[in-house]
């Protein structure tokens, strides 16, 4: 199972605009009214495009939300474009003093070796995974040019700065007749599941008031199937100038992003 987050942290017992921690996870300064219920999918009738947006924090095909989505609309006819971007705003330097890269040589090598993996998955499914490197905003619309109203699924995210790069994708598919449509997928009880208003302002601010009630009025989902061979269907084509990522090194991520660097670390396991 491959699970890392590429950006700020966030945890389930989070309310907007409070500061809480438990279990070495933290939120901060959520804006109100990001973390609520989601309403049901309505998906465009007309669309036969869905690009399957992986975003760094699902990279599996077994208990995806996104992936059984994306098999049911296969079976309707449309057409899946699995998609990966590696985004260089999140291996950039931090804005401390100290300049921090975001993300070190070990998580690199973690993520460089998870997408690796998701893409032999989709081999396996008779599909494949289209890596690029770029801002998702630019790269989402110009993979999905040329067909009518594109559907990109992906994973929802509440923190900011994943929250905006969502708000610029929504906003460019929306200029193509198409939707943003998100799946949550990052806790082990569903948002829509808990106990409390659909704007979750009454989850308490204290864990273990709010695990007495999720305990005793929640479940926990059943596990989704991982897609068998072809039911995602055959990897649609993919327009020329699109920045394609083939490497399979730290260095060669590092290039295709400007120059990036992730030295400065031996080789090898971590050392405790």
């Amino acid at each position: 199972m491959t699970h890392i987050s590429t950006g700020t942290h966030f945890s389930i017992q989070c309310k907007a605009n409070k500061k809480v921690s438990h279990a070495n996870l933290t939120c901060h300064h959520i804006p109100q009214n990001t973390l609520k219920k989601k309403r049901p999918q309505v998906f465009a009738t007309n669309s036969k495009t869905t690009l399957l947006w992986f975003r760094g924090t699902d990279l599996r095909i077994h208990d995806n939300p996104i992936v059984h989505a994306a098999v049911e609309r296969a079976s309707t006819g449309a057409r899946v474009l699995p998609v990966f971007c590696y985004d260089p705003r999140f291996f950039a330097p931090t804005p401390l003093p100290t300049a921090d890269p975001r993300t070190g040589h070990y998580r690199a090598q973690f993520l460089l070796e998870s997408v690796a993996d998701l893409r032999r998955s989709l081999r396996t499914l008779g599909t494949d995974l289209v890596v690029l490197v770029g801002h998702p905003e630019q790269l989402l619309p110009r993979l999905a040019a040329g067909h009518d109203a594109p559907v990109v699924l992906a994973t929802a995210e509440v923190t900011s700065e994943e929250a905006r790069i969502d708000r610029k994708v929504s906003s460019a598919i929306k200029g193509m007749r198409g939707s943003l449509q998100l799946q949550w997928g990052s806790t082990l009880y569903h948002i829509d599941d808990l106990p409390f208003a659909d704007t979750l302002v009454d989850m308490p601010d204290v864990f273990t008031p709010f695990r007495t009630k999720v305990e005793s009025r929640c479940a926990v989902r059943g596990v989704l199937p991982a897609p068998t061979k072809g039911q995602l269907g055959v990897l649609p084509s993919v327009p020329d100038d699109m920045p394609v990522f083939h490497g399979e090194t730290l260095q060669e991520l590092g290039a295709a992003m400007g120059g990036v660097q992730f030295g400065g670390v031996e080789e090898g396991p971590p050392q405790v």
